[in-house]
């Protein structure tokens, strides 16, 4: 050890633990010195700095408040701050409230490319059906004709035998009969004399029943041709020639204009009356 750290130690008010000791007990108690200095320093810096937030302990005003402003905008530290370098409430809020900044507008949308955007919500359009399945439901023209005949209806028939409509051939009359269905008959009805009666206007053709009245006292004969078939039928009336008889015969009509013709190429017949045909 050096003379100049002896006297030191020697002169110290502490000399008192350094005097008379062994080199050892005065090694240990120099290194307990410089330990406890190390944690003097460090504990002393702590107490004396700034609190950061808030007052200090001891009552000061933070660290901005014992600040004291250079012509820099530096800070000097130890140094005691003038009034002038003191903030004030105002400036240090208006400081640490944040500007608020508007938010940037959005561009409008173009309302013609909205309106022209189609809509995929939006439903569709029932489809139509085009000209070309109308000729499947459309009738051809034999499927209207066959309708329009099971659509018609035969208009049923009375037609007198001295109607003037009727061809008489030869020489027959008409006589009166109150009696009789149609009010009068054909008489004299012999080979080479004939009544033919048209039957025009026929609504759709096929097979009907011809109803003949006639007046006769006795048997004879009558030839009936409808449309050139003839047929032969031997009648016996009602016994004299004013009560009216029936006679019954199945005949084929075709749609249009017909013809019947009644007579007796081999001897007198009936006298005519009244023809019916349904």
């Amino acid at each position: 050890m050096s003379e100049t750290t002896r006297k030191t130690l020697t002169s110290s008010p502490g000399s008192a633990l350094w005097s008379g000791r062994s080199p050892v007990v005065r090694c240990v108690i120099l290194g307990v010195t410089v330990a406890l200095s190390g944690l003097a320093v460090p504990v002393a810096s702590a107490a004396l700095a700034p609190q950061p937030n808030g007052p200090s302990s001891s009552g000061l005003p933070d660290s901005p408040s014992w600040a004291l402003q250079s012509e820099a905008g530096q800070t000097t530290p130890g140094s005691v701050p003038s009034p002038s370098a003191t903030p004030t409430p105002s400036q240090t809020q208006a400081a640490a409230t944040p500007t608020a900044t508007a938010p940037a507008k959005e561009p409008k949308a173009n309302k013609s490319s909205e309106a022209a955007q189609p809509d995929e919500e939006s439903p569709k359009a029932p489809a139509t059906k085009t000209s070309e399945s109308e000729p499947e439901d459309a009738p051809t023209a034999e499927k209207k004709t066959e309708s329009k005949e099971k659509a018609a209806v035969f208009t049923a028939r009375r037609i007198n035998a001295g109607s003037p409509q009727n061809e008489r051939v030869g020489d027959i009359r008409e006589q009166q009969c109150s009696s009789c269905a149609s009010g009068s008959r054909i008489s004299y009805l012999e080979p080479g004399r004939s009544l033919t009666v048209p039957v025009n206007g026929v609504e759709v053709g096929g097979a009907r029943t011809l109803t003949v009245v006639y007046e006769n006292d006795g048997l004879r004969d009558l030839y009936v041709t409808v449309n050139g078939n003839s047929q032969k039928f031997s009648v016996s009336g009602a016994g004299d020639w004013v009560t009216p008889a029936y006679l019954e015969i199945p005949i084929k009509l075709k749609k249009g204009s017909n013809t019947i013709r009644f007579d007796n190429p081999h001897g007198p017949g009936p006298d005519l009356d009244q023809f019916r045909i349904e």
